[in-house]
């Protein structure tokens, strides 16, 4: 979480809680994609609570930069392939299924892309004003690609014939705006956040599928 390391072991530890019982829900092998997000969240999450803890922690300094890329690799590249991945193998309409396929692949190339860079830009974590900001040393005219990025990872709750999703669609988008308008230096941190919160509701999107099956 971006707000202190206590936060963010919490937020780690009820996000594996739910998520436990997510998988506990799934009725049909693919749902598991969907379901495991929650778990992927908690991952993220506690690997800022370590990045967090190193800042304080001299012993723990070692574990600043895994604690930093782990965060990063996940919510720069794993979002954006394995959201839209999740969601399609969720859809039951070919024809839906067939426009979050297209997510998927700018996804994909959207983490390929970022990948490169990451390869050969560092990317350095400091504490800021009670929140943690991630500087990205990228040339500047790779900050188009973020719409790809949001395309990919939001798009297809919307494009879903699946109902239930479009709240965590629709959550996601108003997040992103709160996390741009107040918490700008500090988005990517601060919306990662907010999405894991958001991602509790698959467990009670999951019920709602298997209960109209």
């Amino acid at each position: 979480m971006c707000f202190s390391a206590s936060a963010s072991f919490i937020g780690a530890t009820v996000l594996t809680a739910v998520g436990v019982k997510t998988i506990s829900a799934i009725q049909k092998p693919n749902q598991y994609y969907l379901a495991l997000t929650p778990l992927i969240f908690a991952l993220q999450q506690c690997s800022e609570g370590i990045l967090w803890l190193s800042f304080s922690n001299p012993s723990l300094m070692h574990l600043q930069s895994f604690a930093a890329y782990t965060f990063v690799l996940i919510g720069a590249l794993v979002w954006p392939v394995w959201i839209p991945f999740a969601v399609m193998k969720l859809e039951p309409i070919e024809k839906c299924k067939s426009a979050i396929r297209i997510t998927c692949l700018l996804g994909l190339c959207f983490s390929l892309v970022l990948s490169t860079f990451l390869i050969f830009y560092p990317v350095t974590a400091e504490i800021q004003s009670h929140h943690i900001q991630y500087h990205f040393l990228f040339p500047n005219n790779v900050e188009y690609t973020y719409l790809i990025y949001f395309v990919a990872a939001v798009l297809p709750a919307f494009l879903s014939s699946i109902q239930h999703l479009r709240l965590v669609g629709i959550l996601s988008v108003l997040t992103l705006v709160i996390a741009e308008l107040v918490y700008r230096q500090f988005v990517f941190s601060v919306w990662c956040f907010f999405v894991s919160i958001i991602s509790l509701l698959i467990y009670s999107v999951l019920q709602k599928i298997n209960n109209t099956n």
